[in-house]
């Protein structure tokens, strides 16, 4: 199914009015043939004024219900109340928080209100050709942003530096959560950062993991607590390994190639390596591998979870409890 910026091009629309050259008509065999007179022109170069902009980069909710509604929900404060600008993450993330916040708001007063295909409009003036993009928020996607939320707001204002560009985390997941994009492979490339020692945020990588989670289907889906113990079992491996770092990197690099490739008996046959070599140890090889094996979503979620454990150095129980009281 095609996105609305590809099903509708509207690279015709500048940052301010109507570009001639490219507005075509679709009634005349794609040719231009339609004047855009000077009043129609002043109304599409008013499109910026009701983003919230930030150094170029804009966010519009448009919620047709009323007029009001559509004030409400686009009156984003910039500053905190010390005089703080916010950043671009988290003025995104307090617009989602209007919607989903509006949404049980009405659910609780019983009020007959559906949230259905709310369209957020985003706008960079960096972008020349295309400086409006569209996504259209379902009351599905809503749901889950609303399930999400501390994960969502957790990521805001994190950053991780790839290829020598800096890339912000709350971007990456929310581009790929409007897309309906899986978050796998950023996954993958976030813990091969942190397996080769350039990356540290373990628990960034550990939220993004139940964003996707929570966006599988409820068969497929995971509990919060299935998800600790697969991470712990994955820190008790890794405590045998203690001091033999070149080995945990192999074990790690084989397991991520596994997953990136999809392949469940390769990253089993890692998995028992990994365990047979320390069977002096008394470590048994957890059942919850059995779920992987024939459930391809699973597997997944069930290996990286394990994985974060596994260079989890940070998940001391200590340091565990003291983020989760500080960011839950």
């Amino acid at each position: 199914m095609k996105t609305v910026s590809k099903a509708f091009d509207l690279t015709w629309v500048q940052n301010l009015g109507v570009d001639g050259a490219r507005k075509s008509s679709h009634y005349w065999n794609h040719q231009r043939n339609l004047f855009i007179c000077p009043i129609c022109n002043i109304v599409y170069s008013c499109l910026p004024l009701g983003f919230t902009l930030k150094n170029g980069v804009g966010l519009f909710i448009n919620n047709n219900q009323s007029f009001k509604e559509l004030y409400a929900y686009n009156k984003i404060q910039l500053r905190d109340a010390q005089g703080e600008e916010y950043t671009r993450d988290k003025l995104e993330a307090m617009a989602y928080s209007k919607i989903v916040d509006e949404m049980y708001q009405h659910a609780e007063n019983k009020k007959n209100v559906e949230i259905d295909n709310i369209q957020i409009v985003k706008y960079d003036r960096n972008h020349d050709t295309r400086p409006y993009t569209f996504n259209m928020l379902s009351r599905e996607k809503a749901q889950q942003l609303y399930n999400s939320r501390k994960d969502f707001h957790y990521l805001t204002g994190k950053f991780t530096k790839e290829n020598g560009e800096y890339i912000s985390l709350y971007q990456e997941v929310i581009r790929r959560f409007y897309n309906g994009q899986s978050l796998y492979d950023l996954l993958y490339r976030l813990l091969r950062l942190k397996v080769e020692e350039d990356y540290k945020d373990i628990f960034s990588i550990h939220r993004i993991l139940k964003i996707s989670n929570y966006g599988l289907e409820e068969e497929k889906r995971m509990t919060d607590q299935e998800l600790r113990g697969i991470r712990i079992s994955g820190y008790e491996l890794r405590k045998l390994y203690r001091g033999q770092d070149p080995k945990l990197n192999a074990i790690s690099h084989r397991l991520l190639n596994a997953l990136k490739v999809k392949n469940p008996n390769k990253f089993m046959e890692t998995i028992v390596q990994a365990y047979n070599y320390k069977r002096h140890e008394k470590l048994g090889i957890p059942l919850f591998f059995t779920k992987a094996l024939n459930n391809p979503e699973k597997f997944q979620t069930i290996g990286y979870a394990f994985l974060i454990g596994l260079n989890g150095a940070e998940f001391e129980q200590k340091d565990k409890a003291k983020e989760e009281k500080e960011h839950e």
